[in-house]
């Protein structure tokens, strides 16, 4: 018996209904010569659809082992409420950190608070709170330690600028001390669609910026990511050295389904396999043959703008979070019209709930 799942997806291209859930994600490195094993991600899902468990295994020659586990807690209406991660003792899981997850009323990321977890006894140790613009564009993100005192102390923050286009253009990080100081500054310019082009990061010291890190991206036919470049700066040269090469490989629906890391090599400087990433997917899952008549998610793949239209009147919460259950975006609507702007987002597969007039819609959606 094939399970069903309690929602229906939306289609993802010409109005065919396709599951695009990973199963494993595999990472292997290439040593004399030969793909070896390194570590793999396991995905369970509940029953709405959501992954409940990410399980972490690392090689060891001779099979798999446990490592890590990821707990996904939702409320009823699949808002993520906690992760709690679990560690492998050799026969059975120990939780050792948890996170909490909190919403403003309007239905944005408020705060996560991350504990440690030691006999059953939860431990604050951090917490990072976020702030929203009138577009709702993260604009910083605050974080803080818990001190010996019992009270949250400020230790760093993310400062987040954004163009007409509502596209991140600055990153700066910075270290609470007598005052805020500045850590380091990345910039991101975009190419005429409005896709990532290159991102520079740069260090801050002495009152001096000094170029760090530099991540040029490339693109084929339908904006597809087939490759970036990565390059440090030579403090004596004053010129980028070439770091690395990754490659992305697309199935015929676009979606990206392995990754090869490249390195020069440090006698010839020719590229040489470093990393490998595959993901495989889930299939076989009985899904309802008809569209959601009550709501509408186009284009889906996307690569920047995706548009998500209601059929019923009233108050919509929508949230979207990556494959690690992170909330990567989150609004409310009362005009049946939503659109958001995910130029920002890493190329890969995200969950995008909506509550509505008590009802919930789960929909996955490919960012290419």
């Amino acid at each position: 018996m094939k399970k069903l799942r309690l929602f229906t997806l939306a289609a993802l291209c010409s109005g065919s209904i396709m599951a695009q859930s990973p199963e494993t994600i595999l990472t292997e490195s290439w040593i004399d010569n030969s793909w070896e094993n390194t570590s793999q991600s396991i995905y369970t899902y509940n029953s709405i659809g959501y992954h409940s468990d990410i399980t972490e295994q690392v090689w060891d020659s001779v099979g798999w082992t446990n490592a890590y586990n990821w707990v996904y807690g939702y409320s009823m209406d699949g808002t993520l409420w906690s992760i709690t991660r679990q560690t492998w003792l050799g026969f059975m899981w120990m939780n050792t950190l948890k996170s909490d997850y909190s919403y403003t009323e309007e239905g944005l990321l408020y705060t996560i608070i991350d504990k440690s977890v030691l006999g059953g006894v939860e431990k604050n140790q951090y917490k990072t709170r976020y702030t929203f613009d009138e577009n709702e564009n993260n604009t910083e993100m605050t974080m803080y330690y818990y001190d010996y005192n019992n009270a949250w102390k400020k230790t760093r923050r993310n400062l987040m600028t954004y163009n007409s286009d509502n596209l991140m253009t600055e990153l700066t990080n910075q270290t609470k001390w007598m005052d805020w100081e500045d850590n380091y500054t990345t910039t991101i310019s975009y190419n005429s669609a409005n896709l990532v082009d290159e991102v520079i990061t740069k260090s801050h010291e002495y009152g001096i910026w000094t170029n760090e890190t530099k991540v040029v991206q490339y693109y084929v036919v339908n904006n597809i990511n087939n490759a970036s470049e990565s390059f440090k700066w030579n403090t004596d040269t004053y010129a980028w050295d070439f770091v690395e090469k990754t490659i992305n490989s697309h199935n015929s629906d676009e979606t990206l389904y392995q990754t090869v890391y490249q390195i020069p090599d440090s006698i010839s400087g020719d590229m040489t396999d470093s990393i490998r990433v595959t993901i495989d997917y889930l299939g076989g899952l009985d899904i309802t043959d008809e569209m959601n008549p009550a709501i509408n998610i186009f284009p889906n793949p996307t690569s920047d703008k995706l548009n998500i239209r209601l059929v019923e009147p009233g108050m919509a919460h929508l949230h979207m979070t990556n494959m690690e259950g992170k909330v990567v975006a989150a609004t409310n609507s009362v005009t049946g019209q939503i659109t958001l702007d995910i130029k920002h987002l890493a190329q890969g597969l995200y969950n995008l709930s909506i509550v509505q007039n008590g009802k919930v819609y789960m929909e996955q959606v490919v960012k290419k």
